[in-house]
C-alpha cells in the first residue's frame, strides 16, 4: 500500500469547512491542525483503495525500526482499514507480498525467517497467503538515497538480527 511513500506528509484540516478552501492556510501551519492518524478522510481513502485491489498486494514494513517499534502493529491503518477490505475480496487477491526493509545503519529487529510481525500478518490475513521478501533492490536504493552515508556500496547485505 502507499503508507511509506506518504510518511511525514501532513493533511491540513480546518474545522467547519464544507468546501475545499485553502485561501487562509498559514504558510507554516501548526501540527495540531494536521491530521496524521485516525482521520475519517484518510480511513475512507484507505478502505476505498483496498477495495479496488486485485492480484498481488504489497505491504512494506520497516524491519529495522530505530525507535524499537515493531514493524507491524494492530492499530495501523493497514490492519484496521485495509486488511478487512482485502479479506472481503480475498478471491481477487493472489497474495500479500510483505516486503521487510532494513535501512542501512539501523539495528535489524526482524527478518523474514524469524519475525513476530510476519507471523502476525500471516495469521490476520488468512485466507490470503502472505509471502515475505527482503533485500528488495528498489527499497535498498531508496533507503540509501535518504541516508547515503550508511551505504558504502550498493551491495545488498544479508540482514542479521542484532542482539
Amino acid at each position: 500500500m502507499s503508507g511509506y511513500l506518504l510518511n511525514n506528509l501532513m493533511f491540513y484540516s480546518k474545522t467547519g469547512l464544507s468546501t475545499y478552501d485553502n485561501t487562509d492556510w498559514p504558510i507554516s501551519f501548526a501540527k495540531e491542525n494536521c491530521v496524521l492518524k485516525n482521520n475519517p478522510v484518510w480511513n475512507f481513502l484507505s478502505k476505498n483503495f483496498a477495495q479496488k485491489q486485485s492480484g498481488y498486494v504489497s505491504l512494506v514494513l520497516n524491519g529495522a525500526n530505530s525507535n524499537k517499534n515493531p514493524p507491524f502493529y494492530r492499530s495501523s491503518t493497514f490492519n484496521m482499514m485495509e486488511l478487512p477490505e482485502l479479506k472481503h475480496i480475498a478471491s481477487k487477491i493472489s497474495n500479500i507480498n510483505l516486503i521487510l526493509t532494513h535501512p542501512p545503519g539501523e539495528k535489524v529487529l526482524e527478518i523474514c525467517s524469524n519475525g513476530k510481525s510476519i507471523q502476525e500478518v500471516t495469521t490476520l490475513a488468512a485466507p490470503i497467503q502472505v509471502k515475505c521478501k527482503e533485500r528488495e533492490p528498489q527499497f535498498v536504493f531508496l533507503l540509501c538515497s535518504y541516508n547515503p552515508g550508511n551505504c558504502t556500496s550498493m551491495k545488498i547485505p544479508d540482514p542479521v538480527i542484532s542482539g
